[in-house]
């Protein structure tokens, strides 16, 4: 996990595991140096070990919370040099170490070892306060550690989430960010199958299921760009697509296929929702040039609804050529600082879940009765989540494109990491449960093998390597919700 820090001097600091790969990948001119142990770091250790003497009182209540957990959510935020930063977290682990008597190791970055006591009555771990060398771009800093907070969710932390909480100070260009994770023990135990592999510098952008059991996929590069079907194990593309344009997929409850078109490099290029017919693609409505059309989704009137990146949600009626803006609140604003705003759409018991990653957020809007939008409210916040399938319970399976995790979010807004890059989940974009009986309870992922990743700065810990984009299926354990939702 990153944060990079703005003002002039970009700082990064790295929660990773010491013996992890990300700690020895090359690092740019932007980056953080090599954190150096200080005479500070021996003054908290001994610290560490009195404070050890006087847990044991607290030792029996303590659980047990070593291991490498993950973030499944959160954010880095707080001022540097005057400017407020707020930045998503990643996927590398928290390595914690289990030292018993209440007394818990997290690797913060090299060198740097945040001490965690165990207390009975906050049922949480409190961190000593800690200071640490620093490098950044060659100047010597200092990092202070002031307060820190790790509050397991629920009776097993081993089987829950736990929440992280670290504010700290860096006097290299005068930051003070704090951490707010919500992590993970491990990543999901499902067994992941693949079912198809495309061509490294593919991208897939879209994922739909049809009742016969087959599966359709937008791509876009040297395989081909347009509509794909997966049918019999075999690739076959069946729609071509204009060149340099990508777009998504829905299947309406009639089994008619629907679709955004975007060249999103081009502001004079195509901007469109589409229908596919016998390998056809029919413009439906054109979309203003100032648009960035992104998720698609349909109820069960044959209204379509679709995300746009820039702020909106437009709604197309059947047998119209004319979308109309449906709801524009601020929820669905994209946030300055590069991520898309609105991206993911799906409907549910009435209402239109957008993921909104430029915020970090998931939203809801309910369809009123004459059709029209009520206010959006958040349904999870922390999370950036670009495409995402919802079952029966109210779950929501959100991809964390360009940041390699599948997520798990709960009704109640807890997020759970369910797969990560070590299950072979490299920049999914989208996910959607399959629709024949025998098919409810497969979750269907596809992934883009990367290609975003790979023009990340090195900071951001994101492996620089493209691999081939798949099609991916697990076993999810409960059904996906009818689609469309009613």
């Amino acid at each position: 996990m990153v944060a990079a820090l703005a003002s002039g001097c970009s700082v990064t600091v790295n929660i990773v595991d010491e013996d992890s790969e990300t700690d020895s990948e090359g690092s740019s001119d932007d980056e953080v140096g090599t954190t150096e142990t200080t005479e500070t770091d021996t003054d908290t250790t001994e610290s560490s070990s009195e404070t050890a003497d006087t847990s044991s009182e607290t030792g029996e209540q303590a659980p047990s919370l070593g291991g490498d957990w993950q973030p499944g959510a959160g954010v880095v935020q707080g001022l540097c040099g005057g400017e407020v930063l707020i930045r998503p977290m990643l996927t590398d682990p928290v390595a914690i170490a289990d030292l018993g008597e209440g007394e818990y190791l997290l690797s913060f970055t090299s060198g740097c070892d945040l001490s965690f006591t165990w207390e009975a009555e906050l049922g949480e771990a409190v961190m000593t306060p800690t200071t640490c060398r620093i490098d950044a771009e060659g100047e010597p800093g200092i990092l202070d550690a002031t307060y820190g907070a790790f509050t397991p969710r629920g009776a097993d932390p081993s089987a829950d989430e736990a929440e992280l909480l670290i504010a700290y100070t860096v006097d290299v260009g005068s930051c003070e960010l704090e951490y707010d994770v919500q992590l993970t023990l491990d990543a999901g135990p499902e067994p992941v199958e693949e079912l198809a592999a495309f061509v490294p510098g593919d991208f897939l952008e879209s994922v739909e299921r049809d009742l016969d059991g087959n599966t359709w996929m937008v791509n876009r590069g040297p395989s081909g760009t347009g509509l794909f079907l997966h049918e019999g194990g075999q690739l076959f593309l069946v729609a071509q697509y204009p060149a340099d344009t990508l777009g998504t997929i829905v299947i309406d409850e009639l089994g008619d296929l629907y679709g955004t078109l975007v060249a999103p490099e081009d502001p004079n290029g195509e901007r469109a929702i589409i229908a596919v017919e016998d390998g056809m693609v029919v413009p439906l409505a054109l979309l203003p040039q100032d648009t960035l059309p992104n998720g698609i989704t349909a109820d069960l009137d044959g209204n379509l609804y679709v995300a746009d990146s820039l702020g909106k949600v437009w709604r197309l009626e059947p047998g119209s050529n004319t979308a109309e803006i449906w709801a524009e609140d601020q929820p669905l604003v994209q946030e300055p600082g590069g991520f898309p705003g609105p991206n993911g759409i799906k409907i549910f018991e009435g209402e239109v879940y957008v993921s909104n990653p430029s915020q970090l957020s998931m939203v809801r809007t309910p369809i009123l009765d004459d059709g029209s939008a009520g206010e959006s409210q958040l349904y999870a916040y922390g999370v950036g989540i670009d495409d995402f399938a919802i079952d029966v319970d109210g779950n929501v399976w959100g991809t964390t494109h360009p940041f390699n995790g599948l997520v798990l979010v709960r009704p109640n807004g807890e997020v759970r990491l369910l797969h990560d890059k070590d299950d072979d989940f490299w920049g999914p974009t989208a996910a959607i449960f399959g629709r024949a009986e025998d098919d409810l309870n497969n979750l269907y992922v596809v992934t883009d093998g990367n290609a975003f990743g790979s023009v990340l700065p090195p900071h951001l810990s994101q492996s620089m390597e493209v691999s081939a984009p798949k099609l991916l299926r697990l076993d999810a354990g409960v059904m996906g919700a009818p689609i469309p939702g009613d």
